[in-house]
């Protein structure tokens, strides 16, 4: 008791704990009431159409009660008492189930079942089980798939709480089949909406978000003081002002060209260019060094794996990651740097790329996704993807934030490590700061981009990677040398 008072009189500590409280409890509020009204409405528009299941129509129905309305009440109760033991949680825990319920009352509201066949009737005799219990009509998505999931989400970094939750998320998901309380759709739906759901509320809540994870540790105070701008910025060690790091895997047609750009920029301060060999069948590192590069030789292939070793013996304040086939504007590095003296706690700084030369759809894809993020950051000051051949970073903040995931492979120097910096400060965007890059990647056509590079190697990749497996599964996409 005494440990949980000291911890809610140190919140005086963390600037603006309270309105971050307003925040996360009016919107749980909000999105309790839209799940109550959107359950009053289907009630009153329910269809009669009876619908078939091919799940369903092969389970007998069975009497859950006791797991559908005493299992969902626990779980609410052991949520409730995880959330207030760490009172830093309870901003994002109340966005987040506020979120999820806002996004089921709009599906409900959507979409008026009947009642599956052969379901059996919940008793709900009191105020808390008819809570549990829904009106019976709010069947899509599944309240009671999606919340155990959700919860695994959030204390995904804790691994008993995960293995937990998860469970959780099987028995309540099974005891749903088995009383024929939801069609299939509503179980299976739940998972994927409530991941999105998820992962909207963290993107747009970030601070909140982050104050989350600091929960996560096991001083929750003590991380935060050490999160001081000072200790933040702070290089002793820096030797340079900016360290370049470029990857490099079998790419002496192009290496000569990108550090000749590196060369000839107008940057006052000092810089060095590191290329990091990955383990490279031609003479990349040769050609790399000839031109003024400086060389280190990373054995285990892997993007990430080279940006680490490379980021790792760099001796600059600020890690500018890039690629082997890019060329700059003269400006690029100067423009970065200035950002960051123009911007004291930015910890990353990102621009656009544009590829060149053809297709033609190439050079469009990428000034219109780059005008979409420009435009997202404009108005809400949040970065919404980035390309690691234009992303810098300052090296103190990478290692706070744990460095780069070398257990990943595509999103592992971009994507992943944009949201845990972002956690930790300020990223900012650039849109007049433009790396052009080839695009020899897009040369099996718009359908092979989208589908297997975009959509498998990289999205699907990197969610199971990152949420499921804790690493890559389909490994690295092709290497395009030509």
């Amino acid at each position: 008791m005494r440990t949980l008072l000291k911890r809610y009189k140190a919140l005086s500590r963390i600037e603006n704990y309270w309105w971050y409280c307003v925040v996360g409890i009016t919107l749980f509020i909000v999105g309790i009431s839209c799940n109550y009204i959107a359950n009053t409405y289907t009630s009153r528009h329910v269809s009669e159409v009876v619908i078939n299941d091919i799940v369903l129509d092969h389970i007998p129905s069975i009497n859950v009660d006791d797991i559908f309305l005493e299992g969902a009440i626990l779980l609410a109760i052991f949520v409730l008492i995880l959330t207030f033991i760490k009172p830093t949680r309870i901003p994002f825990v109340g966005i987040a189930i506020a979120c999820f319920f806002t996004v089921r009352s709009f599906f409900l509201v959507l979409t008026h079942l009947p009642i599956p066949p052969h379901d059996i009737a919940i008793q709900a005799n009191n105020f808390l089980f008819k809570l549990a219990a829904g009106s019976g009509n709010d069947l899509f998505f599944s309240g009671h798939a999606g919340f155990p999931f959700l919860m695994t989400l959030l204390f995904w970094r804790n691994k008993w709480l995960r293995y937990l939750f998860l469970s959780s998320t099987v028995v309540l998901s099974t005891a749903v089949f088995l009383g024929h309380l939801h069609y299939s759709i509503d179980v299976f739906s739940a998972y994927f909406i409530t991941f999105g759901t998820y992962r909207f509320a963290v993107w747009a809540f970030e601070k909140e978000h982050a104050l989350f994870l600091k929960s996560m540790h096991k001083n929750e105070y003590s991380v935060a003081e050490k999160m001081s701008a000072n200790k933040m910025f702070a290089n002793s060690h820096a030797t340079v002002d900016i360290s370049v790091v470029i990857p490099a895997l079998n790419e002496e047609k192009f290496i000569a060209t990108c550090v000749s750009s590196l060369k000839k920029q107008d940057f006052s301060g000092t810089y060095e260019i590191i290329v990091v060999d990955n383990n490279s069948t031609d003479a990349t590192g040769q050609v790399a060094k000839k031109h003024g590069a400086k060389v280190v030789v990373e054995k285990t292939r892997g993007v990430c794996v080279a940006r680490q070793r490379g980021t790792t013996v760099a001796q600059g304040r600020i890690i500018v990651s890039t690629d082997a086939d890019c060329v700059f504007p003269k400006t690029w590095l100067s423009t970065i740097y200035a950002t960051y003296k123009n911007n004291p706690t930015a910890v990353a700084v990102t621009g656009p790329y544009q590829f060149t030369p053809k297709p033609a759809w190439g050079a469009l894809w990428s000034k219109l996704w780059f005008s979409l993020v420009g435009s997202i950051y404009a108005l809400t000051g949040k970065v919404l993807y980035v390309g690691a051949s234009n992303f810098s970073f300052r090296k103190t903040a990478w290692k706070q934030v744990g460095e780069y995931n070398t257990r990943l492979a595509q999103g592992g120097d971009e994507y992943h490590l944009l949201l845990r910096l972002q956690s930790l400060g300020v990223v900012v965007f650039v849109k007049n700061n433009t790396v052009v890059t080839s695009s020899r990647r897009l040369k099996k056509g718009l359908f092979y981009t989208i589908f297997v590079t975009f959509l498998g190697y990289y999205l699907l990749d990197y969610i199971i990677a990152s949420q499921i497996t804790g690493k890559s599964v389909l490994g690295h996409y092709p290497a395009f040398r030509e």
